[in-house]
């Protein structure tokens, strides 16, 4: 099977407090899954749960203390179970703001974890135009094809999220639970080589931003082994 990503399925998504978030979505067996949490900052994150259970590491965390207040982390499971998964995240107190979401890659040996393959960084005045938002790119992948997974955050919540980059297939935004507009978008997009990229994403309004890119391999190329996760610091 080729590699491919699905559409994001989005669950909690509100701006009421409370102290976990979940989303429920039939994977299938074998696939990786790709999870994104965000909330106010006032609460850290914790790995998620799943029924059934998989193992869920992280890649990337990000976090504005400051300007916007916000938190956004990425969990990824490889070869998992299949069927009807309920993910939770459980936050370290109650917590605004709560949004989760998952995306389904499949034709995957899972996450390219030799080459550490993600980036992610905030952004807070980028511009505007083609591709202006951006993750950052990764290191050399160690195979291909390859699949290059992007998220990006609004972090005010004061306008939607900016459009998909170029070369980017748009997997679907959300975030209206909490502030009436489509503030997160996830992309992905399928290449053949090696190189880096980044996830990138196309900037009408100049605003501040969270941006995640993570790779994965397709099947028989490589990947899924365990690694050490890197988690990006933003106070």
């Amino acid at each position: 099977m080729a590699i491919s990503a699905s559409a994001i399925t989005i669950g909690t998504d509100t701006n009421t407090s409370g102290t976990t978030a979940t989303v429920t979505k039939t994977l299938t067996a074998g696939s990786s899954a790709e999870v994104c949490v965000i909330s106010s900052s006032g609460a850290t994150h914790n790995v998620p749960t799943s029924s059934p259970s998989e193992t869920w590491v992280l890649i990337a965390t990000l976090n504005d203390g400051a300007t916007d207040a916000m938190r956004m982390s990425i969990y990824k499971a490889d070869n998992v179970t299949g069927g009807s998964t309920v993910i939770t995240e459980t936050y370290s107190g109650s917590i605004g703001n709560r949004f989760m979401a998952v995306k389904e890659i499949l034709g995957t040996s899972g996450y390219d974890s030799t080459a550490s393959a993600f980036n992610a960084q905030m952004q807070n005045a980028p511009g505007t135009g083609t591709d202006v938002v951006t993750s950052g790119a990764t290191p050399t992948l160690t195979s291909q094809p390859a699949l290059f997974s992007g998220w990006t955050l609004e972090k005010s919540f004061n306008n939607n999220a900016p459009a998909s980059g170029t070369g980017y297939n748009d997997d679907g935004s959300g975030g209206t639970g909490i502030a009436g507009l489509s503030s997160v978008r996830s992309e992905s997009k399928i290449v053949t080589a090696t190189t880096g990229d980044d996830a990138t994403f196309t900037n009408a309004t100049d605003r501040r931003y969270f941006t995640f890119v993570a790779a994965y391999l397709e099947s028989g190329g490589g990947g899924g082994a365990a690694f050490n996760p890197v988690a990006v610091w933003m106070p």
